[in-house]
């Protein structure tokens, strides 16, 4: 009798192991854009490329059971298939779960948290997925006084990372503040739009410029195809994954792209900035310097200036009392060294003047640097 309940039993516990639920973990998953605001639309994907097909079949059905901030709809939500055993669900989530920004960013959790799963729970499911949102990435960059920034998202990130991790196939948000540039007229309040005029590895590769002159299409080179999303407020924002954009091959070399940040009419521009791979060497940033370090108007004034970017050629301007005098810096390797020699002996001979205006612009009109050097007095 003893035996008969031992079997019993023991079928009974491995018809209950068999029934139970397999665990699906996703190699990765990322959003895209890798910044979003909450009212932005944003697609959520997951890679399960190493589940085994017996567990989870290609194309299955897919669904979703989220508990934070809550459930819209009280139920599982269904995700799509992007084939290549990639799973996604594209939301608005102030619109998805009914909240506004703010509620978001302040629920308790600070995340996303949810489970996939099959329809009925017993065929498979992965443990809590979390993607975070306590971090207000666009209302962050408006108050920290920066230009502009990047993010991107990678390696099973998924939370966008600034500044780093970026390749080929990255995922990249740039954030642009076009309140600090007074050039960019109009910019705060989106009555003019703002476009990147960008290349691949230094503007050696696939370049994609800005033709102001392209306005219908979108494709490469016209107004639609550049132009930056205006978040409000002056913040704008590009979303792209750089081999795409640039219309590279995923096998291309990639070591940077190099781009500048233009109004619709060319009537305003910023620097030229670079976006460097995970992997390349990023060169020190650029160091100007006058020498001598105590300047009179017996000396030869030295301008210089270091680690230039490519492709970017600077001018200066000088002025002492009522006199300007100007000309252009030079250097046998431009962009590794750009030098100038003003002799003050002879621009500035007989001058009763105390300091100078200096001024130093690249060749789009930029301002690298504006200040006065102060002249001491020779015995």
């Amino acid at each position: 009798m003893k035996k008969t309940i031992f079997c019993i039993t023991g079928f009974i516990m491995l018809s209950a192991l068999t029934l139970r639920a397999a665990d699906i973990t996703p190699d990765k998953y990322w959003t895209v854009p890798a910044v979003y605001a909450m009212d932005e639309q944003v697609t959520w994907y997951f890679d399960f490329g190493s589940t085994s097909p017996s567990v989870l079949p290609d194309n299955s059905p897919l669904y979703m059971w989220i508990w934070s901030p809550n459930n819209p709809t009280n139920d599982i939500i269904p995700l799509d298939s992007e084939g290549n055993r990639i799973w996604k669900i594209t939301l608005i989530p102030t619109d998805f779960f009914g909240l506004t920004q703010e509620e978001i960013y302040a629920h308790s959790d600070h995340a996303f948290n949810f489970l996939l799963r099959s329809a009925n729970f017993d065929d498979y499911h992965t443990g809590t997925l979390v993607i975070k949102t306590n971090t207000n990435y666009i209302s962050d960059f408006a108050a920290s006084g920066e230009i502009w920034t990047y993010y991107s998202t990678e390696d099973n990130n998924t939370q966008a990372i600034p500044g780093k991790n970026v390749y080929s196939t990255s995922n990249v948000s740039i954030l642009f503040n076009a309140n600090i540039i007074p050039e960019f007229e109009d910019a705060a309040s989106g009555l003019k739009g703002v476009h990147i005029h960008a290349g691949y590895n230094n503007f050696a590769d696939h370049n994609i410029e800005y033709h102001a002159w392209e306005t219908t299409g979108c494709d490469p080179q016209s107004a639609c195809y550049t132009e930056f999303k205006h978040l409000g407020n002056g913040i704008y924002k590009k979303d792209l994954v750089p081999y795409q954009y640039f219309q590279a091959l995923e096998e291309d070399e990639f070591t940077n792209f190099e781009f500048l940040l233009v109004q619709d009419d060319w009537s305003a521009n910023t620097p030229n900035y670079i976006i460097y791979a995970a992997d390349a060497v990023v060169p020190p940033p650029p160091s100007l310097y006058f020498f001598p370090v105590k300047i009179s108007l017996k000396d030869i004034l030295v301008i210089s200036r270091e680690n230039n970017n490519r492709g970017q050629f600077l001018s200066y301007t000088i002025t002492g009392g009522s006199k300007t005098v100007s000309g252009n810096m030079t250097g046998s390797a431009p962009m590794a060294l750009q030098r100038a020699f003003v002799n003050l002996v002879e621009e500035f001979k007989g001058m009763d003047i105390s300091s100078l205006r200096v001024t130093i612009k690249d060749q789009n009109d930029f301002e690298i640097y504006s200040g006065d050097i102060p002249l001491v007095i020779e015995d």
